[in-house]
């Protein structure tokens, strides 16, 4: 009798054991709700691919967990920017994509990201459509009326392929009226590509408030009252940027956002901080 229950037990515990094994061998995926959080951000990929896995790839030895992988647009085609999805997914295991449009997916298919595509207790993220270099005045309307909507403490990041300022003699149309929108919400955070052809200077930089940008060339320069930030270049990496990652850390009544722009190397080559509050 007491050699059946002592069978028994050590059943309990084995299997006790295993289970306890299965667990804390399962892939812990990204936790929005968590006060420490992590996003990916590049553009311009042009079909570099491999230019794509080594950056996400040595990205892992400084944060082993992404929230989201933010693409500013221009992967070369569909083809391209599924290739993109998937090379994420092979190095962050259930972390999702969002793609942005870029002015060489015009024509060519495929599905991209628009409007507000998160928004969490934490923080949002809004994609606009430059790809007609130009910012419309239906995504216009419809970003306004989400900033309204999003708490003013909590961070939102506005995605667009094409910049708001001019640069070599390239203009977005509409800028001007997209300055005085985001003046409004110093919760914004502006990312954007598109100028790597032309070695944009902006290229690892963050703008804060109280910077200036200048819209076009019979325009002055104004005061920003938001985040302005570069999100890298895939294909080239200006300035060493190939691309951006992001760290939220939540406290009681702000949000510090840390800004570390990475080589192919996994090394920083300028950083920043702005806080939110």
């Amino acid at each position: 009798m007491k050699i059946k229950k002592f069978s028994k037990l050590v059943s309990i515990i084995i299997a006790l054991t295993l289970t306890v094994s299965l667990y804390s061998s399962a892939t812990v995926y990204a936790d929005t709700t968590r006060n420490n959080n992590y996003i990916g951000v590049t553009s311009d990929i042009h079909g570099n691919i491999s230019n794509l896995t080594t950056w996400l790839s040595n990205l892992k030895n400084t944060s082993t967990s992404l929230d989201y992988m933010i693409f500013g647009g221009d992967y070369a085609g569909p083809k391209d920017a599924a290739s993109c999805t998937s090379a994420v997914s092979s190095q962050y295991k259930g972390t999702s994509s969002i793609l942005t449009k870029g002015n060489h997916e015009v024509g060519k298919g495929g599905t991209y990201a628009s409007g507000l595509v998160v928004n969490n207790s934490n923080y949002a993220v809004y994609v606009m459509d430059s790809s007609s270099k130009s910012f419309t005045t239906t995504d216009m309307d419809n970003i306004k009326s989400s900033l309204n909507s999003i708490n003013p403490s909590t961070p939102v990041f506005v995605v667009s392929h094409c910049p708001i300022h001019y640069f070599k003699k390239r203009t977005t149309g509409n800028a001007s009226t997209l300055v005085n929108l985001l003046n409004n919400h110093s919760n914004v955070i502006f990312i954007w590509g598109h100028n790597h052809t032309v070695h944009d200077t902006n290229y690892g930089k963050v703008k804060i408030s109280g910077d200036t940008i200048q819209c076009s060339s019979s325009t002055s320069v104004v005061p920003i009252k938001f985040t302005y930030a570069n999100m890298g270049a895939m294909k080239q990496g200006n300035n060493g940027a190939y691309g951006l990652l992001i760290n939220l850390i939540k406290e009681s009544d702000s949000t510090k956002i840390k800004f570390d722009y990475k080589d192919l190397s996994g090394k920083t080559v300028s950083n920043y901080s702005v806080t939110i509050s």
